[in-house]
């Protein structure tokens, strides 16, 4: 049995992938947003919660000690909705290193756009997305160029396979380098 209460508990690698989760199951795990916790490994794939549940997920952002946050939300029927709830982790004064799991989502490129407002977090070193199958395209692309902005991003990993990008888009994200 996990108690999110430990003082003593600082990483939790939490798989559930396949769960039926839904909203309520995303506000409970909402309760990992403890003051002590310094690392959280997510894994919540095909939990079909969509939009609303990753709203419930929300609170993670005022996990003031998480330092690192690995979520895996492929496949759960998300739009730009829930891509603007993640890109309120830039908030948290910790977060150094970001690792979202998109992947097989519906985030267009307002997803990417909305997810392109990291690049102000204080202290993110590294960031990984995960934008695999939600159809971003050249605009979506392009938007992520804005990361060439963010003053403390040293890694960045972009998995974009399966979103319609074309030369246009290859040639906006050349700017990245």
């Amino acid at each position: 049995y996990l108690t999110a209460s430990s003082q003593t508990l600082k990483t939790v690698i939490l798989h559930l992938g396949g769960a039926s989760l839904l909203l309520r199951g995303a506000k409970i795990l909402s309760a990992f947003s403890k003051e002590h916790l310094y690392e959280l490994h997510l894994n919540v794939m095909e939990c079909e919660f969509g939009d609303e549940g990753i709203k419930a997920l929300a609170p993670l952002k005022n996990t003031p000690g998480l330092h690192i946050l690995h979520m895996d939300l492929e496949n759960n029927a998300l739009g730009p909705a829930a891509a603007a709830v993640m890109a309120g982790l830039r908030e948290m004064p910790c977060l150094t290193d970001l690792w979202l799991d998109f992947e097989a989502n519906h985030l267009g490129p307002h997803g990417a756009y909305a997810l392109s407002a990291l690049k102000t977090a204080s202290v993110l070193q590294t960031l990984v997305l995960n934008f695999n199958s939600n159809v971003i395209g050249d605009s979506g692309a392009a938007a992520l160029v804005a990361f060439r902005e963010a003053p403390m991003i040293h890694t960045m990993k972009l998995h974009l396979t399966h979103n319609q990008i074309t030369d246009l888009g290859a040639l906006a994200l050349v700017l990245l380098a």
